[in-house]
């Protein structure tokens, strides 16, 4: 909680120079890009993380390095928690008229014990080697949080689960894969429309990079999945 505390507090301190919304979208970003290119580097995104950083003093780049260090410390002491998305709306970034809001943390933890099953998780891992979960509209990844913590909770191996979200935000998008990849979860983000399959970007997570295995069962049970890294 110190470490959320202090994240909210830091974003707040830019109020004075620059749109909080711009820079949670930045920070978001920015932290995407950094941990994707540490992993599976990207010339666009570089650049694109490049332009981005054009904008903001070294003092406050610096600041974006101690709020994911500190982001980082929090996800580890509340591995199923939406960390962003809390910030996001508890900083007062949340737009009811437009529809911006996540999906309250006790619904998406009552929706995964209805949805998933440890024992059919269990039985996946033998057959194929996976077990995989798939949101289509992931927004900041709620539901993909509570889900790999009920499998953690009933003794699935983590690096036996691939996690699949996709959103047509792309700082949604941003901010799922971050919080897995800080959460050491396999899988990947995708910024499309899920509805019409338009894909503008994927993202990796790091855990899912090296995990060779995890790629290999995938391809071996779907040929035209999209495992390339």
């Amino acid at each position: 909680m110190e470490n959320k505390e202090f994240i909210k507090s830091k974003l707040l301190e830019f109020k004075g120079s620059h749109d909080i919304r711009q820079v949670f979208e930045d920070f978001v970003v920015c932290s995407a890009y950094a941990i994707s290119n540490s992993c599976n580097y990207n010339d666009d995104m570089e650049k694109s993380y490049l332009k981005i950083a054009e904008t903001y003093t070294s003092d406050e780049l610096n600041t974006f390095a101690q709020l994911l260090a500190h982001l980082q410390m929090e996800y580890s002491q509340n591995n199923s928690s939406d960390i962003l998305g809390q910030i996001y709306m508890e900083i007062g970034l949340g737009d009811k008229y437009k529809g911006q809001f996540f999906t309250p943390e006790a619904v998406c933890n009552f929706m995964t014990r209805i949805n998933i099953s440890p024992d059919i998780a269990k039985k996946a891992i033998e057959e194929k080697g996976y077990f995989s979960i798939n949101d289509p509209a992931c927004g900041s990844g709620r539901f993909l949080f509570s889900a790999l913590d009920y499998l953690e909770q009933n003794d699935i191996p983590k690096n036996k689960v691939y996690v699949e979200g996709a959103d047509i935000s792309f700082l949604c998008a941003c901010m799922t894969y971050v919080g897995l990849s800080l959460k050491g979860s396999c899988g990947i983000v995708k910024h499309q429309n899920t509805l019409t399959n338009e894909n503008w970007n994927n993202f990796y997570t790091p855990a899912f990079v090296f995990n060779q295995e995890l790629q290999d069962s995938i391809k071996k049970e779907n040929q035209d999945c999209e495992v390339e890294v």
